[in-house]
This record gives C-alpha cells, sequence and structure tokens, in this order.
C-alpha cells in the first residue's frame, strides 16, 4: 500500500524476498495480526519499512482496489470450503445485535463506496487506522539474534511514532447465544464427500463445535452436526473485554531468520 516514507507499494515485500524472507497477515474475530521473518542481517531494515505501516500509511487508490479484488477472490474461494460455510452458518445463527453475527469476511457487495455519504472505501480505510490503530490496544513481539536491549532500542526506535489515543479495548455485552437460540441441532449437507462412521451411513455431515460453549470463534468442527448448548462459563472473547500480554521482545539462538509481530484489536 505503500507509506510516507517509503512510498513505493513493492518496497516492504521486493526487500523481504530479496533478503530471504516473506510476509503475511490475518484477521481474527477481535485483532489483526501481521507478521514477517527475514534473514538475520537484514532484520533493522525489515522492521523499519513495517513499523512505517502503521505510523503513516498510504492506502493508495491502486493498492486498495488491489485488496478489495483479493478479499472477493478469497471469500469466493470459501463459498466452496465446508469450514467457512459452516462456520459462517454458525455465525448466522447468532443474535442479530452481536458482532459476532456479522458476515465473517467480505466481497465487492458487502465492501464498497457507500452511495449514500459518499465515503469511499479508501476514505473508510484511512478513517479506521486513524480511529482504532491506537498504542494502547496494539501488542509487538521481536525475535532475533540481537541483545534483548538491542530488539527493545529497536521498539522504541521504530515504533515509538504509533499515537497512544487512548481508544480501549473494545468490549461485546452479552452472549452471541441466548438462551433461546440454544438447545438446538441443525444438520448440513457438506459440499465434499465425506465418509460417515458405519453409524451414520447418509449424505449429510456433521459439524461440531468442540468448544463452542466456550468460545465459538475458535470452534473446531469434526464433521457431525452444530450442537448449541447451554453455555456454563462466560464467553472470553465475545462476551467481555480481554487482553493479551506478550514479551516485546525475545532473543533467538539460530540468528537465520527473525519474525516481527503487531497485533492490533
Amino acid at each position: 500500500m505503500g507509506t510516507e516514507k517509503y512510498p513505493d507499494e513493492n518496497e516492504y515485500n521486493t526487500y523481504l524476498v530479496s533478503h530471504g524472507g516473506g510476509s503475511n497477515a490475518y484477521t481474527d474475530t477481535e485483532d489483526t495480526n501481521y507478521y514477517f521473518d527475514v534473514l538475520a542481517d537484514h532484520f533493522e531494515g525489515a522492521i523499519d519499512r513495517f513499523a512505517q505501516f502503521f505510523v503513516a500509511p498510504l492506502f493508495t487508490p491502486s493498492a486498495t482496489e488491489r485488496e478489495l479484488k483479493a478479499v472477493d477472490s478469497e471469500n469466493s474461494k470459501n463459498c466452496q470450503n465446508d469450514f467457512w460455510r459452516s462456520f459462517q452458518l454458525l455465525k448466522s445463527l447468532a443474535r442479530e445485535d452481536h458482532p459476532f453475527h456479522k458476515f465473517g469476511t467480505g466481497n465487492l457487495e458487502t465492501i464498497k463506496d457507500d452511495e449514500e455519504t459518499g465515503e469511499s472505501v479508501r476514505d473508510a480505510l484511512l478513517n479506521f487506522h486513524a480511529t482504532f490503530y491506537s498504542a494502547d490496544v496494539m501488542k509487538l513481539v521481536l525475535v532475533g539474534k540481537e541483545t534483548l536491549d538491542e530488539l527493545q532500542n529497536y521498539a522504541s526506535k521504530y515504533f515509538s511514532d504509533i499515537a497512544n489515543k487512548d481508544v480501549g479495548n473494545p468490549s461485546f455485552p452479552g452472549a452471541p447465544y441466548p438462551p433461546s437460540h440454544l438447545g438446538k441441532r441443525i444438520e448440513v449437507v457438506p459440499i465434499k464427500e465425506v465418509r460417515l462412521d458405519e453409524e451414520r451411513s447418509d449424505s449429510k455431515s456433521s459439524i461440531l463445535p468442540t468448544n463452542i460453549t466456550n468460545n465459538p470463534s475458535r470452534a473446531r468442527f469434526a464433521h457431525h452436526r452444530i450442537v448449541l448448548s447451554t453455555c456454563t462459563s462466560p464467553y472470553p472473547r465475545l462476551g467481555s473485554t480481554t487482553t493479551r500480554n506478550l514479551p516485546t521482545t525475545s532473543p533467538t539462538s539460530s540468528g537465520t531468520s527473525l519474525r516481527a509481530v503487531s497485533l492490533a484489536i
């Protein structure tokens, strides 16, 4: 997307690839995780480029357009994936006024310019970054061959410009599934043919989120059936505010590759 310090949209990836590294990212229900690895001798240069995305990103129109198409493409792929189809079904069964109920990814229909307000997707991205990318809800992990003092210096030098806007961790009152939504079983016909056990030989596959009562965002699906059971404990992530305590720095013995991870809640 380019940054004010490094306006070339490909600067970050080009630097990593040319020095034996790579990067990726993902968005979970409550946080976004960005990470990279690179050869040890080029760690500081990678940190500098990485940090600028959180300090002064450009969100250029061309990069925004490509990212929208990438999101749409990934969603299209997920439409034929039984896990993602079942996860979206699980979300649709939640309370309509709870964030967990919302569409979990996105496509060109749901992520587009707002015709009523005139706000473009790029403007929305810039506003979101300006509002929620705040030091008080972010965590940083640096892993390298350097000493802890050196890694701490990197963190201070390159990330101290991220403003602390005191936004606080978001909270989502109430559980996604009220009592009226529980005590139900939903059987799902999968896209992929699944071999079932001898006691169950019909064409329906089942999906059982083994820890739905604790954390629906991390449900593990074993092809059986969706079961919404009575909650015995509060939702640690979707029903209350949680924080993550991560070490700020950690050394590695090999010194061959290094990783930086930033979590924005």
